[in-house]
């Protein structure tokens, strides 16, 4: 198939694509060859994984893809020769947000041939500097998962616990039902610490109801509808961005949809 990278969002905020810019470096380390990831708008939103390429129709030959939508034709993409390379991802001020400088060697040893057989980040949180948070896909997925979750993620590498919410649509108009959304959580162990905003469908932050509080093993805080000025805001589909750090910094991330719905 043609080369495609692949762009996961850890948000918390939703990214507009045409604000994106890809590309490679010299062998001192100097960005050149920037292009755009899309000329039009396209949102990615927290969680989303998207795979830029020249040939869709070729990626979607050679591997299963999870998401179709997902996958971004560009009319030309950087150079990223098989034996080594490196990607940049910029925003449009010319921020670098991510940086890979990858060799051949970094596959697994044993592959004999590498043509075809993407190299997958096994833990989005950590370092793209770190050799060893690279792997080679697997053979039982095809050697490949575009706009899919990597067969080499780290599952454990995470927070243990749940975050809830209730009730899904919510209205505040002070009836008397259903006038608060509750947020919950549960949790293991003791010493997490956790963090709650509301966003709007863009990504806009509208509250932040927890800052970095001590989640003990269970709790839960309930939300009024208004922000942080303490106005109402109107109704739409809104986002709980809950994350949880533990005492040896790991985190965990949750992107819940709900409703607020104001009665006339």
């Amino acid at each position: 198939a043609a080369d495609f990278v692949e762009l996961l969002n850890l948000g918390p905020g939703i990214i507009n694509a045409n604000s994106l810019y890809l590309g490679n470096c010299s062998g001192t380390g100097i960005t050149g060859n920037l292009k755009r990831i899309r000329e039009d708008a396209g949102l990615i939103f927290p969680g989303d994984l998207i795979v830029c390429t020249t040939d869709p129709l070729s990626v979607k030959r050679a591997y299963f893809v999870k998401e179709p939508d997902w996958l971004w034709k560009m009319d030309a993409m950087p150079s990223y020769p098989d034996e080594s390379g490196c990607v940049v991802v910029l925003d449009s001020r010319g921020r670098e947000l991510d940086r890979l400088v990858y060799r051949a060697e970094m596959h697994f040893p044993l592959i004999g041939e590498k043509e075809g057989v993407s190299l997958e980040r096994v833990n989005p949180s950590a370092s793209s500097e770190m050799p060893e948070n690279w792997h080679s896909a697997g053979s039982g997925v095809g050697y490949g998962t575009p706009t899919g979750r990597n067969s080499q993620f780290m599952q454990g590498d995470t927070v243990k616990g749940t975050v809830g919410i209730s009730p899904t649509i919510f209205s505040p108009d002070m009836d008397g039902v259903e006038d608060l959304l509750t947020i919950s959580w549960q949790f293991p162990v003791t010493g997490n610490l956790i963090s709650l905003r509301i966003l709007d469908s863009q990504g806009r932050l509208i509250r932040t109801p927890l800052r970095n509080g001590l989640a003990g093993t269970n709790g839960e805080i309930r939300w009024n509808g208004l922000n942080e000025r303490g106005t109402a805001i109107s109704s739409g589909l809104y986002f709980l961005w809950a994350e949880a750090t533990d005492t040896r910094g790991k985190q965990r991330v949750w992107r819940i949809p709900f409703v607020l719905a104001r009665r006339q």
